[in-house]
């Protein structure tokens, strides 16, 4: 058993030197990884030790008592990483060891390490020698039964019983001091500034440099099983080291390890799993999955997708205060999207009102597959409603993309009319009359009438109120939808006033004030409001 196991740890001692051969620039990530954890039971104390050189924290906690070691720009290759893996532990004061990737967005990386006590016990936490080491005193009259030390690696645990106490290593508790002290020994530069002297998860313990833990993963939160009992069959050990030899190295195939790919796999099926429950109405579990893609895998391509996805569900939504901030900077392509999530995300955003949310998800959508089209019809709508708010170089923007994917819709009524609208707004009237010409010419009654409209609005605006009086009058007529009648009506009116005609201006806005039935009586009453407050009253007489 113990052969077997010396032999399992030998391979991957061989995989960590060859995997280090064939990519030296492993050297040079701006993470540490965490390989390995070590576990010594003596006669004196139980420790942790931990191979790492970076900045850390720990702190403990209550119900239970539990000690937690936050490891901080560092990438968990422990088992069952980058989920939570939980070992129990039999002797000692220590029953579950918890490990998980607690935080793996690029630039914000955390491995958790929790110790869950089985009571109130005093520890001390210290960093020198490239490790950081946690030692919990041994009480007096504990019985912890014998002395023993264990290693656990991604490829396993090999465990035995310690040599006689006078054999072993003991813990240094010298430290505390400064890097600059010479008399605090040699590895004082490395080693933290102060201690913790204190009981996990006791009321009134001392942490002069533990920090506040929030959200610590419980068991029951995580879809895992704990760790392996210790009378684990000796040939599944081998067989799983083979395996983790193969899947943690670059040995035997070229490009991405096989570790990576399995990241994006699970990366991938969760975030199908939350686009799934968000069509079937399920926001809750679409959220959790989002959640739990993100904050595992977020350096994958599909953890990166569900990132992007979790910004617009969250904001749709109502949960802006959580919801990741957006960058104008991010690209696609985001092929792992479903363009029936976006699409429902887009309306939404338009429904509310916000025009730039719409635009963010409208471009997700459009970047998501570039070979599709079917978001170009949204984007005419976010055109139509920029052309509204007087942003007519962002609704033109809109609309060549949409024909741009669509460039068979040129000749379609509506998207003409748009098009005209935005050309007017822009100020190219010529272009913009010119082809509401050739829609007014068109045999259907409804395109005719709001072209003639649409021409009649763009002389009006651009200080022609003659030629625009002349093209409104001609919407007056039988045949003329009720919207574009009204209109034309109501805008007689003004196009009078605009000419200096206040007489003529104000008989044809009284008709359209006394029109209930007018959509735009409200509006001419206020009009002849301001009318009647020009200077020159006798203009009216």
């Amino acid at each position: 058993m113990e052969l077997l196991a010396g032999a399992a740890g030998s391979c991957l001692a061989v995989a960590v030197c060859l995997a280090a051969a064939v990519s030296p620039a492993a050297a040079q990530l701006p993470y540490a990884e965490i390989e390995q954890i070590d576990i010594v039971q003596s006669v004196e104390a139980w420790e942790l030790r931990i191979p790492f050189a970076g900045a850390w924290t720990h702190s403990s906690m209550e119900h239970p008592p539990r000690i937690v070691i936050d490891l901080h720009d560092a990438r968990s290759r422990l088992p069952r990483a980058p989920g939570l893996y939980s070992l129990r532990l039999s002797r000692g004061p220590v029953e579950v060891l918890r490990t998980s990737q607690f935080r793996n967005r690029p630039g914000n990386r955390k491995v958790r390490v929790t110790l869950v006590l089985s009571d109130a016990l005093p520890y001390m936490a210290e960093q020198f020698a490239g490790e950081v080491w946690v030692r919990i005193p041994r009480p007096a009259n504990a019985a912890w039964g014998p002395d023993w030390e264990e290693t656990l690696r991604r490829g396993g645990r090999v465990w035995e019983v310690l040599p006689a106490p006078d054999q072993q290593e003991t813990f240094s508790e010298q430290g505390g001091g400064n890097a600059a002290d010479p008399g605090a020994g040699p590895d004082a530069a490395n080693r933290e500034s102060g201690r913790v002297g204190g009981a996990a998860g006791a009321g009134g313990a001392t942490q002069t440099s533990s920090v506040p833990v929030g959200d610590e993963p419980s068991v029951g939160e995580a879809a895992v099983a704990d760790g392996e009992d210790r009378g684990c069959d000796s040939l599944a050990q081998v067989e799983w080291a083979i395996d983790q030899l193969l899947a943690d190295t670059t040995l035997f195939r070229p490009g991405r390890p096989r570790v990576r790919r399995a990241w994006d796999d699970a990366a991938a099926r969760l975030l199908e799993e939350a686009q799934g429950a968000f069509l079937a109405g399920d926001t809750a579990a679409a959220r959790e999955d989002l959640a739990t893609c993100v904050r595992f895998y977020a350096d994958t391509d599909p953890g990166q997708q569900a990132l992007r996805l979790q910004g617009f569900f969250l904001r749709v939504i109502g949960d802006e205060l959580v919801a990741p901030a957006d960058s104008s900077t991010a690209a696609g392509p985001w092929p792992l999207l479903r363009g029936a999530v976006l699409a429902a995300l887009f309306a939404g955003a338009y429904d509310q009102g916000d025009l730039q949310l719409a635009a963010a998800i409208l471009g997700c959508w459009r970047d998501a597959n570039r070979t599709g089209d079917r978001w170009a019809e949204a984007a005419l709508h976010l055109a139509e409603a920029r052309l509204v708010e007087g942003e007519a170089d962002r609704a033109l923007t809109w609309v060549s993309a949409a024909l741009a994917a669509r460039p068979d819709w040129r000749g379609v009524p509506r998207v003409a009319l748009l098009r005209a609208g935005v050309w007017g707004a822009l100020g190219r009237v010529n272009a913009a009359d010119t082809l509401l010409q050739i829609l007014a010419e068109d045999v259907e009654p409804a395109v005719r009438c709001r072209a003639l409209a649409a021409r009649a609005d763009l002389q009006y605006r651009h200080g022609a109120p003659a030629t625009a009086r002349q093209l409104y009058q001609s919407l007056l007529g039988d045949g003329v939808p009720a919207v574009e009648r009204e209109w034309a009506h109501y805008q007689v009116g003004n196009c009078w006033a605009a000419e200096g005609a206040w007489s003529e201006a104000r008989a044809w806005l009284e008709q359209v004030a006394g029109d209930a039935g007018n959509f735009w009586s409200d509006n001419a009453r206020l009009r002849l409001a301001t009318l009647a407050e020009v200077r020159d009253a006798a203009a009216w007489h």
